[in-house]
């Protein structure tokens, strides 16, 4: 089942993210954008349950982009449970999102993936994703 997030997930998204960045993030820091984040009307956060325990996380944002004159969804964060994997739940949460995208009456499906994360741009190949732009960054 997948299901928004609430203020009781956020310890599971913590520790989602924690694993997603590979790094240990600022839990106080991550408490206020996470409720800052809850209430943006743009973004949803969704959790994934089975078995009515969470083993995924993905948030999806929708807006207006000019160079596409459509509204776009950007797949922010998706992750699932080290322990879930395999079992068809990444598929799932990306099916989602692209139904969730249609509904929205956006055009296209957008996310960015760490050049590092080579499993992750081969499984999203995998569920029809391509891989048509670079993401450039720098750290200020």
């Amino acid at each position: 089942m997948i299901r928004n997030a609430d203020t009781q997930d956020a310890s599971f998204v913590y520790a989602c993210l924690c694993n997603l960045e590979d790094c240990t993030l600022d839990r106080k820091v991550f408490e206020a954008g996470y409720k800052q984040q809850l209430a943006d009307t743009s973004l949803s956060m969704l959790v994934l349950e089975h078995e009515k325990q969470p083993c995924g996380y993905m948030s999806i944002r929708t807006l207006y982009h000019l160079h596409h004159c459509a509204r776009i969804a950007v797949i922010e964060e998706l992750y699932i449970s080290r322990n879930a994997r395999g079992n068809g739940w990444g598929r799932a949460m990306m099916e989602y999102a692209v139904q969730y995208a249609q509904a929205q009456g956006c055009v296209q499906l957008e996310l960015s993936s760490s050049c590092a994360r080579e499993g992750a741009h081969a499984f999203y190949k995998r569920v029809g994703m391509s891989c048509s732009h670079y993401k450039f960054t720098r750290n200020i």
